[in-house]
């Protein structure tokens, strides 16, 4: 069966892919704060005596901390991720996919993820209205980018294997995935043994790719900026809840809350709650 989600994301509990920013709004709904209005790392607790919070509260920092610094380049197709660059890369980029707390994938950018009866085609179909914080929109044209760099690159393509592949029509030469756009919103994925376009391979559990670093969508004007000017890969620019402020390799990234961000709480409440994240990097001098 194929993955469809016609309710916002918000609603099905803590999903591993979301749940940095899950983090994000409880420490915004039950930490104090102090007087620079930065999360004061104590939460009042029943040993108390007090409830816990029971409507979150917006605002506020979060300050984290990991052992090693791997994720620059930005770019989804070159990542090389452990969890820490992982959680990091969740604030500022938003995937195609999640695997929820059932264990089972749910549509996160995609409204539904459906196959064919033979489980050879998966057809993706996108929500609407949602785009990149440079303003450029999250439709078929940048998605399937970001899958063929992603699913063609040395880093993920080799997981990709049985996906179909196809001469690229720019450069017939180089082979691409066979991903066929059917709308401004929808495109088809291809299955294909060992990448064989004419051998169709029936894979029931592909729509769980989607929720993996492939699935990651970054802002493909932002990608053909990297192309000219690798340098900016240090910014990355998607569609998630936090957008990079500055990024200090080795030592600190700050993404700052996305006021336009396309997603709200039950009670409509914009999110994410949190202003602010700091992810730190504290090498530890004994691992090599």
């Amino acid at each position: 069966m194929g993955t469809t989600d016609r309710t916002t994301p918000r609603r099905r509990g803590l999903t591993l892919a979301a749940a940095l920013v899950s983090l994000a709004l409880l420490a915004g709904a039950c930490s104090k704060k102090d007087d620079n209005g930065d999360s004061a790392g104590t939460t009042k607790g029943t040993t108390e005596g007090t409830e816990p919070a029971k409507t979150a509260v917006s605002g506020g920092k979060l300050i984290m901390s990991g052992e090693a610094e791997v994720g620059n380049p930005w770019t989804p197709a070159a990542m090389q991720c452990d969890a820490y660059c992982t959680e990091r890369a969740h604030a500022f980029f938003d995937p195609v996919a999640v695997i929820g707390s059932d264990q089972k994938v749910h549509p996160f950018l995609a409204e539904s993820i459906e196959p064919n009866a033979a489980f050879t085609e998966w057809t993706v179909k996108l929500r609407s209205g949602i785009s990149f914080t440079d303003g450029t929109p999250v439709n078929a044209d940048a998605v399937i980018r970001n899958l063929e760099d992603s699913g063609t690159g040395l880093l993920i393509g080799k997981a990709l294997g049985d996906v179909a592949k196809v001469p690229s029509a720019a450069d017939p030469a180089k082979m691409e995935l066979k991903i066929i756009k059917n709308d401004d919103l929808s495109f088809t994925v291809f299955t294909g043994d060992n990448g064989d376009v004419t051998k169709p391979l029936a894979w029931p559990g592909f729509d769980k790719a989607f929720s993996t670093q492939w699935g990651l969508i970054a802002s493909p004007k932002w990608l053909d900026e990297v192309k000219a000017d690798p340098t900016k890969a240090a910014m990355p620019v998607g569609s998630g809840p936090f957008i990079v402020e500055s990024f200090a390799p080795r030592d600190s990234l700050v993404a700052k809350r996305n006021p336009n961000y396309w997603q709200k709480d039950a009670n409509g409440v914009q999110l994410p709650y949190l202003d602010e994240i700091v992810f730190k990097v504290i090498e530890d001098s004994q691992v090599a």
